[in-house]
């Protein structure tokens, strides 16, 4: 073959190529090579899924909308199919029409999910706009409702027979408490109804309420001490967060129980007690069933650990108590009829809260000594007056002139020059500015090194507890209280020796 014949059989097959591109290009046949100017839509994620939402709750979710197209991509509308219920909605509400993305910009929107009822909550997410492949892409949903969490309380068969027991012995049996559900469950409070033959051991305070975990048990430990040969039935009522069982009843049983009547214990019981203040308890609205007389029994059985108050009697239809410090008091108040039956222990449990917005506490662990709370004013020092709210200067004018709310007080019904304290130092409304907390181991009487625990309470709350460890003599800086920001600031100084003993007006 000869090198022109070679030359022009190439030159056919190239004009039968061009050829055959020109006819397929004609007829519409696709060809990969050549884009298309038109607007794509992607999403990222292609699908949402919520999982498992409790009823009420509300999760979020975001979605992008993507133009990888060439031209602008109009999104005419976002709609969410079958949502009649509003379970799911679209934010924001502009998203859903007129939106236009040029080439490569991008649109997030957000999807919220709030399950009213335990269901299947599937739905599709369609997004409208003139892409010319996809013009209703939709994004598929799926999500699901359940139910909220909550305690369940399973106290077994409700019964704690302690069997029988000599009079004059004691023994003690638990109570299982179990929390089957899902959430904490919380005992609030407790009462008793008949025998006075039982006792709460612990969990102490349980009046005051306590948690149990999901899952998770509680003993309540009870002592049993009969005083006759007759059988006892107590009732035990717990109130707790069970939505199911609010109250609950437990049985106690000794001796074979019995199926007397027995006289009731009532206690008018407080509410909205200060520090410093002393309330009246009064169980004179106690009864029996038989109509016959009733003797008294008081008992204190729980207060803050500060506090050194006790009732005034322990017997007769009142008695009184001085709330010496801020916190939990517990009183329990027994009656007995005349044919020897006693109740089962009314209890009345409240919280002495500071009405002064600033409140500070001291008490210390040794009986003979004499410590001194100091409260100062920053800009002076130590003893010096008018700054220095102490035992020598127990209520200063500070702040606004002639104004009595934003000035100091000790409170010198309780300032113990022995014993354990308390101290208290008060504001009602203070005035803007720094308060050094400060205290002095004024003396010793053979007391020697002890420790001194400083309380601070501001607007109703108690925001630090601390202590140090002092010797005679020594000057304890706690730290400082900021207002109106109220706050405390720790100082972690070092007690140092005192300078002065008495107050003094030199600079």
């Amino acid at each position: 073959m000869t090198a022109e014949f070679r030359t022009q059989e190439a030159t056919m097959r190239k004009a039968a190529l061009v050829l055959v591109t020109l006819t397929a290009a004609c007829s519409g046949a696709p060809e990969s090579s050549i884009n298309k100017i038109e607007p794509k839509m992607s999403v990222a994620p292609t699908a949402l899924d919520f999982g498992v939402v409790v009823q009420g709750e509300t999760v979020e979710q975001t979605l992008q909308i993507v133009n990888t197209g060439r031209v602008a991509l109009d999104i005419t509308e976002i709609e969410l199919a079958d949502n009649d219920d509003g379970s799911f909605t679209i934010t924001p509400t502009t998203a859903t029409v007129g939106s236009e993305l040029d080439e490569s910009n991008n649109l997030t929107i957000g999807v919220t999910f709030t399950p009213a009822a335990i269901a299947d909550y599937s739905r599709t997410l369609i997004i409208h706009s003139n892409d010319g492949e996809s013009p209703d892409l939709e994004v598929p949903i799926a999500a699901s409702g359940r139910a909220v969490p909550v305690p369940d309380i399973d106290v077994g068969d409700g019964i704690v027979d302690f069997g029988s027991l000599i009079p004059g012995d004691t023994s003690q049996a638990f109570l299982d408490l179990r929390n089957v559900g899902e959430a904490p469950l919380l005992v609030t409070n407790i009462a008793f109804s008949g025998s006075g033959a039982f006792t709460l051991v612990s969990p102490p305070a349980a009046a005051a309420g306590f948690e149990t975990a999901p899952g998770g048990s509680n003993p309540m430990v009870f002592e049993y001490a009969p005083t006759g040969i007759d059988g006892d039935t107590t009732q035990l009522t717990l109130f707790t967060n069970d939505p199911d069982e609010p109250e609950v009843q437990v049985e106690l049983r000794g001796n074979g129980g019995s199926d007397f009547e027995y006289p009731e214990a009532v206690i008018d019981c407080p509410t909205g007690v200060e520090p410093l203040q002393t309330v009246t308890l009064s169980g004179a609205t106690s009864v029996d069933p038989m109509g016959g007389g009733l003797s008294y029994l008081w008992s204190l059985t729980d207060r803050p650990s500060s506090s050194a108050t006790a009732l005034s009697v322990l017997t007769g239809p009142t008695t009184d108590l001085f709330a010496d410090v801020a916190g939990e008091y517990e009183v329990q108040l027994r009656v007995t009829n005349d044919v020897g039956l006693t109740s089962a222990p009314a209890i009345c449990r409240f919280d002495s809260v500071p009405a002064n917005q600033l409140h500070v506490e001291l008490y210390w662990d040794a009986a003979d000594a004499d410590l001194d709370l100091h409260l100062v004013e920053r800009g002076y020092t130590f003893y010096q007056s008018p700054g220095d709210c102490n035992w020598c200067n127990e209520a200063p004018d500070w702040g606004v002139a002639g104004v009595s709310t934003d000035d100091p007080l000790l409170a010198l019904d309780v300032d113990e020059s022995v014993g354990y304290g308390p101290e208290n130092i008060v504001i009602p409304v203070p005035a803007n500015g720094d308060y050094d907390v400060m205290v002095h181991y004024f003396s010793d009487h053979g007391a020697g090194e002890l420790t001194a625990t400083a309380v601070i309470w501001l607007d109703g709350r108690k925001v630090k507890e601390i202590d140090v460890r002092l010797e005679h003599n020594e000057v304890w800086n706690a730290g400082y209280i900021r207002w109106p920001e109220k706050v405390f600031v720790e100082s972690r100084e070092e007690p140092t020796p005192a300078a002065r003993r008495s107050c003094s007006t030199a600079p």
